[in-house]
């Protein structure tokens, strides 16, 4: 009972990591896209990288 406890944490904890790992990896896309946006780049190119991008 007691090992089946720890698992659980883990994979709890394991979670939250992955979530805040995923978190910071869109912000850095989203930064990138707007990057590209204020560089006045065509629209239909900064929406396929940000469809890209959420998809990596």
């Amino acid at each position: 009972m007691d090992s089946l406890l720890w698992i659980t944490i883990g994979f709890i904890v394991i979670g939250f990591i992955f979530l805040a790992s995923l978190k910071r990896s869109m912000e850095r896309k989203l930064a990138l896209i707007k990057e590209y946006k204020e560089s006045e780049q065509n629209p239909p190119k900064t929406i396929s990288r940000w469809i890209w991008g959420s998809v990596l």
